[in-house]
């Protein structure tokens, strides 16, 4: 499983809501209570980071410690490419953001959203009032 973190949201909001949605997803089904989770950082277009952290660790205080809030004007189509080439093979991608990003190149986005990825990728769209699951944006 991969969970998406757009730097983009408030520091604040991801320490708040993350673990109130993997807990969601632990309590929902067997398959969330021992998985591997990739953390994936979105920080910009060319700044994507990933580490492998045990689910757990995102549930208890101090993951969030050193999360970055940064605001830049960022292109999906960049990140969905990293999510082809790297994260493929997870059954499941979260992407928590707070839907600011854009594309410029919609061909890009959509061929990276093909074969699989459109069918793994759920956005998390997150803001003032809460969290609600978006659409896989570009298709």
């Amino acid at each position: 499983m991969t969970l998406v973190l757009d730097h983009s949201v408030l520091a604040e909001q991801m320490k708040e809501r993350v673990p109130v949605l993997l807990r969601y997803l632990k309590q929902h089904s067997e398959v969330f209570r021992n998985v591997r989770l990739n953390v994936t950082h979105w920080l910009g277009d060319t700044q994507i980071e990933n580490q492998t952290v045990p689910f757990m660790k995102l549930l208890v205080d101090g993951f969030f410690d050193r999360y970055q809030h940064i605001v830049c004007d960022k292109r999906i189509e960049y990140l969905y490419g990293y999510l082809k080439f790297y994260h493929a093979r997870s059954k499941l991608i979260l992407l928590v953001t707070d839907g600011q990003s854009h594309v410029q190149d919609s061909q890009a986005a959509q061929e990276a959203l093909k074969p699989f990825l459109d069918r793994k990728l759920v956005p998390v769209m997150t803001g003032e009032t809460g969290m609600e699951l978006g659409q896989t944006a570009y298709l």
